[in-house]
């Protein structure tokens, strides 16, 4: 495999263990030995200082005899820095999380890496007894499905991804409902009238991309100790 395909296809433990062996002293006898590999990706391996080294002397043969020095594995090292976001490219939902065990009651990938892309999977519509569902800061996109929303529910957070279409309009099916955190999406229609039904304690729907009025009722929430509405293209008056 080349240098490029193995900075592609490489686990990242082993990406990260690799930058760490660079940036030790060069007397450091520092073990790079990997003993978990993710499931599903091409793993490479980096178990010892001469296979580090090999990978070296295929990269820059000329100077492969000098790679002990600081300098030199500091330049590699940024040159890693470069394709790491590269690596990190790709995953799903279904890659971290067993979307056929519908019997799970948290989803919790928040800012895992690699990032996660693609849409919700379908399967989740079968997970009756989910609890949790925090899939914030990633690269998420397609619509929030209605079918999501569960008598169970107590947290819905996803923020921080690339979600268009409205909010769910059937939160009132989620009584449990505590934290709604769907800010830095871009998600437009208006406030449903419904999310102030919910015993929320925070309320976090700031930059997106919706419109009309803040709900008269809102003010029904007396829980919340977080509501942010903020960049959005809200209109009207604000509720007592």
């Amino acid at each position: 495999m080349s240098f490029q395909g193995l900075l592609l296809h490489a686990p990242m433990a082993t990406l990260c263990r690799l930058l760490a062996w660079m940036f030790a002293p060069a007397s450091s006898s520092m073990s790079l030995t990997s003993k978990n590999t993710s499931k599903g990706n091409v793993g490479v391996a980096v178990r010892s200082m001469p296979a580090a080294a090999k990978v070296f002397k295929a990269l820059m043969p000329a100077t492969y005899h000098q790679a002990t020095s600081f300098a030199i594995r500091g330049a590699l090292g940024m040159l890693l820095l470069l394709w790491l976001p590269v690596s990190a490219q790709g995953a799903t939902i279904c890659d971290h999380f067993d979307c056929t065990d519908t019997a799970q009651t948290s989803l919790d990938l928040y800012g895992v890496l690699p990032l996660i892309e693609g849409t919700l999977p379908q399967e989740l519509a079968d997970f009756t007894s989910l609890t949790h569902i925090a899939l914030g800061d990633h690269k998420l996109s397609g619509t929030i499905s209605a079918k999501l929303i569960k008598p169970q529910l107590k947290i819905l957070a996803l923020g921080g991804n690339r979600f268009s279409g409205t909010i769910p309009t059937n939160l009132n099916a989620a009584p449990l409902l505590k934290k709604l955190i769907l800010a830095k999406n871009k998600i437009s229609g208006s406030i449903p009238e419904r999310v102030t039904e919910l015993p929320l304690l925070r309320l976090a729907l700031q930059n997106n991309r919706l419109s009309g009025s803040i709900p008269e009722a809102i003010g029904k929430l007396n829980k919340v100790d977080t509501m942010r509405l903020y960049g959005n293209k809200l209109t009207g008056v604000i509720p007592d």
